[in-house]
């Protein structure tokens, strides 16, 4: 049987292309063209209603605004992702941002916000059988 398209199917997917750009606009240091990115991919999956599209949004601004060393949005934007990740009951992304906000943690040296953020992330990683990601929790931790 094949999927129907609809508008919201459609906002979703040109969202995710939107993020996977930011991403490729934060490695090339292109700040400002990926935060446009992330925001426009934010208002996609906004209007067709995909919560997770939103937090990879979110997770991805929060990974944006590390880079540009402006740890409250940074930390803001994590806080946020994960919040919509507890609501989809997405594992992984749960962990994903615990990771980030670890990260954000470690550089504002609150290392027990640290060391609480990297433990949760391995646990998350560790329902889900991400073997790598429990690695880079795990490197958190060692950096705690």
């Amino acid at each position: 049987m094949l999927c129907k398209t609809t508008k919201e199917n459609e906002s979703s997917k040109h969202g995710y292309i939107l993020n996977f750009l930011g991403e490729i606009y934060i490695l090339q240091d292109a700040y400002n063209e990926a935060k446009i990115l992330y925001k426009n991919a934010l208002k996609l999956h906004q209007l067709a209603n995909s919560v997770i599209g939103q937090a990879d949004d979110y997770n991805g601004l929060g990974k944006l605004y590390m880079n540009l060393n402006d740890l409250n949005k940074a930390e803001a934007s994590f806080q946020k992702a994960l919040e919509l990740c507890k609501l989809a009951n997405y594992t992984i992304g749960q962990g994903n941002n615990y990771e980030g906000l670890g990260r954000v943690y470690l550089k504002l040296n609150e290392l027990d916000k640290a060391e609480v953020s990297f433990q949760k992330a391995l646990e998350l990683f560790k329902l889900s059988n991400a073997i790598l990601s429990q690695g880079h929790a795990l490197q958190g931790l060692d950096l705690v």
